[in-house]
């Protein structure tokens, strides 16, 4: 059949699957599918459908259908359900203070089958950025990525840290706001896993969603979720792209799920799971052939396309869009980061050093210890309101300001002192600045 024929059956597919759209709508779609097929992408078959509360519309795909066969050195790849090899590790805390484990909302709609993945539908503004050549990237446009976190150098087999989850009340349309783990090879070449918000990447009004993201900007790929093949996943319980909840509130109730990436001793494979639980990974073929862990990161960053040179910047918020005045229930926690050590035993560690990293005085981070003091691992609060807080420094921050994990800095110490007399009575006296 050719090009045209096969683009008929597919308009007609999602014309039946999208009825009551309006006709200019459908045409759009219809030319978006016409441009994927140009690019070889096929539709896969659906085995079931969900609608979710939300709106989102869940497709259940045969796991051995999913976008990630499209690689062309994965056609034969047989699927791994659990990393391979053990290792010991320290016990993790439930993720809620009230025992409720942070899902997803399509869960109260229905359920994937065993042998199948969860793929959130696209939208029609996502199948187009999907299809453009130069849209395809969304980290392309930025002007900037701004960066507040912890960074820890040195050979690693995995990192992982529990987040907390927020709702952000303000993300640009055309950006992105994330907070996640990340294993970096260069500055080129990095995997990352963890909780984001952006109206450009899923047409809506900056819920909160799961993620993970692949870039080696050598080969000119940066791609969020299944936008590019590679990452095979396996849980049919979460679905990239999908909300999350409950989140946390102001001064209540807070939320947060551990997040990990590490390497499979046995297959080279870098997994990602959540609580726990795989949900995926990346095989060595989807990545480039020197893909080695040489540091890991924890924090935010936000996509800024609106930074010059006359001082303007984004309000695209960090975080939960506070600064790190008031410690937890105020503002994001990233709490427990370790690494997993390079030895045979493979065990779970605190970083043995570490840098504090930021790349604009609108978006801080400071390091404490857990907040439960029982275990006394590495943790810090993070995030910002982007420009429209009048907050103002005295000078900005040494990009790698290196601190010893075993306490806080002092108020003396802290490169982000604020000079309001008021500010710094907060920051002088908030719990992130105390050996808790």
């Amino acid at each position: 059949m050719g090009l045209k024929g096969r683009a008929d059956l597919h308009m007609e597919e999602i014309s039946r699957r999208r009825k009551g759209i309006s006709g200019g709508l459908s045409l759009m779609i219809g030319i978006s599918a016409l441009l994927l097929l140009a690019k070889g992408v096929e539709m896969v078959p659906v085995i079931k459908s969900i609608k979710s509360e939300d709106g989102d519309i869940i497709d259940c795909v045969d796991i051995y259908k999913q976008p990630a066969f499209d690689h062309p050195l994965l056609k034969n790849h047989r699927i791994k359900m659990q990393p391979t090899g053990s290792f010991s590790s320290t016990s993790r805390t439930n993720n809620a203070t009230n025992g409720t484990e942070v899902h997803q909302v399509w869960h109260k709609s229905g359920k994937c089958p065993n042998g199948t993945i969860p793929i959130r539908r696209s939208s029609q503004h996502a199948i187009y950025l999907h299809s453009s050549a130069t849209d395809e990237q969304p980290n392309r446009s930025c002007s900037v990525i701004h960066h507040a976190g912890i960074q820890a150098d040195g050979h690693v087999l995995g990192a992982r840290a529990d987040i907390n989850i927020w709702r952000l009340r303000r993300v640009m349309k055309d950006e992105w706001s994330l907070n996640s783990v990340k294993i970096i090879s260069s500055m080129d070449s990095f995997i990352q896993y963890g909780w984001m918000a952006s109206p450009f990447i899923y047409g809506d009004d900056s819920k909160t969603r799961l993620f993970i993201r692949s870039v080696d900007r050598r080969s000119g790929r940066d791609c969020f979720n299944l936008m590019c093949p590679g990452f095979i996943q396996v849980s049919s319980h979460l679905a990239l792209g999908a909300t999350l909840t409950p989140l946390s509130k102001y001064m209540g109730v807070q939320y947060d799920i551990s997040f990990q990436i590490h390497k499979d001793s046995k297959t080279g494979s870098w997994w990602a799971l959540y609580n726990g639980a795989a949900l995926g990974y990346w095989p060595p073929e989807s990545l480039p052939a020197s893909f080695h862990g040489l540091s890991a990161w924890w924090g935010g960053e936000v996509c800024d396309k609106r930074v010059d040179g006359a001082g303007n910047q984004t309000s695209t918020m960090m975080g939960n869009g506070r600064y790190i005045l008031g410690g937890r229930g105020t503002c994001v926690y990233v709490s427990g980061m370790e690494v997993m050590d390079t030895t045979r035993r493979r065990r779970w560690m605190a970083p043995p050093a570490h840098c504090v990293r930021q790349s604009s005085v609108y978006y801080v981070v400071s390091t404490y210890k857990k907040y439960n003091a029982s275990d006394g691992m590495l943790s810090a609060y993070y995030g910002g309101p982007g420009m429209r807080r009048p907050v103002f420094y005295d000078r900005r921050p040494v990009p790698h300001s290196r601190m010893g994990h075993s306490r806080s800095p002092s108020p003396r110490e802290d490169p982000y002192k604020i000079t309001s007399s008021l500010s710094f009575s907060l920051l002088r006296d908030s719990r992130f600045l105390q050996d808790i």
